[in-house]
């Protein structure tokens, strides 16, 4: 019995083997084709997909497959093929799918309304038992209430979701002048060693207002770790909403400490000041220097003319490992006698990877334009700034000599002459003598040089990024031209249009559009064809302006609403200016006289909250106000000339879009004829050149409009 059973036994397990040979074969073609669908990119398909691919290509790789060659077949770079192999020698577990990364954590209306109420009270009421918030502390909360786990990453996320946290980073003027040699040195060296003297904890003090009369108040170690905060209401009473914030870090620690905050001359560090005197001696406040000083303004400039340069050489660096790769992508064209499969995939490849170039340069350009516009405003304040310099120097009662100003600035005495008489006539400055007058305007006229010669740097690093993108987008270019080839070679030997497709990662339509129109056979409906044929050039030449319309409509539409959001902007800056001089005692009139704007405006732009300021505050808001006012008129001009552009535009886009309407009917009605006539889908979708899905959404369309037509035609 049991020699009967051995034959069967053994046909039952060589008939298992080939099934499951089977199933990994078809589970293999189908992961290929959705990698192919996808273009080549693997993240657009599913990890197991991945994963089946994955052990498929290792195990060739290991009989003697080349993964040159792997990579030509499956359409990856070669890069992914040897990092499979490395994975492989580990053992085929490292081969499995994983699972993606974490998805940011979604909180309920509810539950934000919840969290947003306890952050903005004090965490002791919670039984937290600390008196300032942290992350690591919002993250305890959510842990022990909602039972939820989030990173510090999701965690600012949700902070700045819920209006708790600024979009645009802290305050930095504490860390530029930690960049400030003479400070770091001198005052911050002092202030470090009373605090250690009196074993006192060192915090930079930031207050950052919020949407919605808020106050984000904040302490950060010295280092930059450990930051507690509070979120306070700001209204009216701001030595009650400081003394509060004050009260509360004093709770953190039983002995003293050091608080640097922000210049004086603020309006909240007057504030902090006043609630500091009233409170306990354990507190010491140290208040950094005014940003209108002259050396420190100078010493920060030339820290941020050295961080400039720096990104200028990374930018540098970038753009030419680009120009290396394009270079190269130059030249590794497909060689000749390959076979036209293998030649259409490594095509596909290389356009790839010329595309995502292209995509770098791009970036690039915009990185560098950025770093030259910067330069630019840069550049046009320092110059600013030194012909008031120039100019207050001649007016003072010193009466500086022309001679000993173009030696300081190295300019010409017509030049100095030309600034004197164009720079218009400031209020009165604080008086200086002539030697510091002299120091102050040779020390910003050297600075002016050093930001014109990087300015005229970042123009010339503009000008080769854009020149490399030129020569990326050729190269893309030519790649495509291979890969048309490769196209028209394979439909040549008689791959169909639906495998060509597939393989080249494009749709049927564009294999039509790279083969041309199919000369149809002949039959009775050739002269339909031709017509046909006629008709649908037409409506493709039609559907061409019609998109080219679109496009250069959202293009300037686009245009448009960064200029009405730069009107914003200098409306925004306007208005600020004038609240401030106002608020330093300048009258509506003085103000309206000044600025140039007509009373009424001046007046109604006063919807801010008054606040007091300093006449120094309201001096320098008057110097900018002027300016601002202008930039106002221009970008009031720029926006009504974008919305008459738009309106042409728009014009332009509908005509031709009934234009295309009126060749597609006229197309579609021919398509019925030819239909009719007894020609097949394949070949009105070769005459017209789209795929069989289009050609019968068009002939349902087509019988739609001619059941239109004859109903209204009866009913007449």
């Amino acid at each position: 019995m049991c020699c009967h059973e051995h034959p069967n036994r053994a046909r039952r397990s060589t008939v298992n083997k080939d099934a499951e040979v089977s199933t990994a074969h078809d589970a293999l073609q189908h992961a290929l084709e959705r990698l192919r669908a996808a273009g080549g990119d693997g993240r657009a398909i599913g990890h197991d997909h991945l994963a089946v691919i994955r052990h498929h290509a290792v195990a060739r790789m290991r009989q003697g497959s080349r993964p040159a060659d792997l990579a030509a077949e499956y359409g990856l770079a070669r890069a992914t093929l040897y990092r499979w192999r490395e994975r492989g020698k580990a053992g085929d577990h490292e081969l499995e799918a994983r699972p993606g990364g974490r998805t940011p954590y979604k909180m309920l209306p509810e539950s934000r309304r919840v969290l947003r109420e306890a952050l903005l009270a004090d965490p002791r009421r919670l039984g937290l038992g600390r008196p300032l918030w942290s992350r690591r502390l919002v993250a305890r909360y959510l842990r022990e209430q909602a039972r939820v786990v989030i990173s510090g990453k999701h965690l600012r996320a949700l902070l700045r979701q819920l209006g708790l946290w600024p979009a645009g980073g802290l305050p930095t003027y504490a860390e530029q002048c930690a960049k400030v040699p003479e400070w770091l040195a001198e005052e911050f060296g002092r202030v470090r060693a009373r605090a250690e003297a009196q074993a006192a904890p060192l915090f930079f003090l930031q207050i950052m207002p919020l949407p919605g009369e808020l106050q984000l108040m904040s302490i950060v170690r010295t280092n930059g770790t450990q930051r507690s905060f509070a979120v306070l209401p700001a209204d009216d009473a701001m030595d009650d909403v400081h003394g509060e914030f004050l009260d509360r870090v004093l709770a953190t620690r039983t002995g003293p400490i050091f608080l640097i905050t922000d210049p004086l001359i603020a309006p909240s560090m007057r504030a902090v000041a006043a609630a500091a005197r009233r409170r306990s001696s354990r507190l010491t406040l140290v208040h950094l220097p005014a940003p209108r000083d002259a050396g420190v303004r100078t010493t920060l400039r030339q820290s941020a003319l050295t961080a400039h340069r720096a990104v200028h050489a990374r930018l540098r660096a970038a753009v030419d490992m680009v120009c290396d790769e394009s270079s190269a992508l130059a030249l590794d064209r497909p060689l000749l006698g390959r076979p036209v499969r293998s030649a259409l995939l490594d095509a596909v490849r290389r356009r790839r990877q010329a595309q995502a170039l292209r995509e770098r340069c791009s970036a690039l350009r915009k990185a560098a334009e950025a770093v030259t516009a910067q330069s630019r405003q840069t550049v046009k304040q320092v110059r600013a700034e030194l012909n008031q310099l120039i100019a207050a120097s001649r007016r003072s009662d010193s009466k500086i000599g022309i001679t000993e100003l173009a030696a300081a600035t190295g300019m010409t005495r017509n030049a100095i002459n030309l600034v004197v008489r164009r720079t218009t006539e400031l209020p009165p400055q604080s008086p200086m003598s002539a030697p510091e007058a002299i120091n102050r305007v040779s020390r910003t006229a050297e600075q002016w040089r050093e930001l014109s010669a990087q300015h005229e740097t970042d123009l010339r690093l503009v000008a080769f990024v854009s020149d490399v993108f030129d020569k990326a987008a050729a190269v893309e270019r030519q790649i495509a031209a291979d890969r048309d080839q490769a196209v028209m070679a394979c439909h040549q030997v008689g791959m169909s249009v639906r495998d060509l497709a597939r393989d080249a990662g494009v749709s049927e339509n564009m294999i039509y559009t790279l083969i041309g129109p199919i000369t149809p056979g002949r039959h009775g409906s050739d002269p339909l064809l031709a017509r046909l044929g006629e008709v649908a050039a037409r409506w493709r030449s039609a559907r061409e302006q019609t998109a080219s319309a679109r496009r250069r409509r959202a293009e300037q539409e686009e245009l448009r609403r960064q200029a009405i959001a730069t009107e914003t902007s200098c409306r925004t800056q306007r208005n600020r200016l004038i609240e401030l001089c106002a608020s330093s005692g300048y009258t509506m009139a003085e103000i309206a006289a000044w600025s140039g704007v007509d009373l009424a405006t001046a007046a109604g732009s006063l919807s801010a909250r008054r606040r007091q300021v300093t006449f120094e505050e309201g001096r320098q808001a008057l110097q900018e106000l002027r300016t601002a006012v202008e930039q106002v008129r221009e970008a009031r001009w720029e926006v009504d000339r974008q919305r008459l552009v738009c309106e042409r535009l728009e014009a332009d886009r509908r005509r031709h879009a009934e234009a295309e309407d009126a060749v597609r009917r006229e197309r579609d009605g021919v398509l019925l004829k030819c239909r009719g006539a007894g020609a097949t889908i394949a070949t009105l979708a070769a005459c017209v050149q789209v795929d069989a899905h289009t050609i019968r959404e068009a002939l349902r369309a087509a019988e739609g409009d001619a059941a239109e037509e004859e109903a209204l035609a009866t009913s007449r």
